[in-house]
């Protein structure tokens, strides 16, 4: 990933999340583990978007009147 890239997705992460420390969720804090990611996708996503999989799930679960 392009250096510049990575540097305002972190920034942007800070500044809705906080501070994480490296490997851990940036909503729940927790690390990375097979307690919170379950699935190879599960594990990819958290070097995209910094959730781990039971974070990232539970912030887009589909709504319940789009079905």
């Amino acid at each position: 990933m392009n250096t510049d890239l990575k540097a305002l997705l972190n920034e942007m992460r800070n500044d809705l999340y906080g501070p994480t420390p490296e490997g851990c969720c940036c909503k729940c804090k927790q690390p990375f583990s097979d307690a919170n990611v379950f699935t190879p996708a599960g594990w990819r996503e958290t070097k995209a978007s910094g959730l781990c999989e039971a974070c990232w799930d539970a912030e887009f679960k589909p709504m319940e009147d789009e079905e």
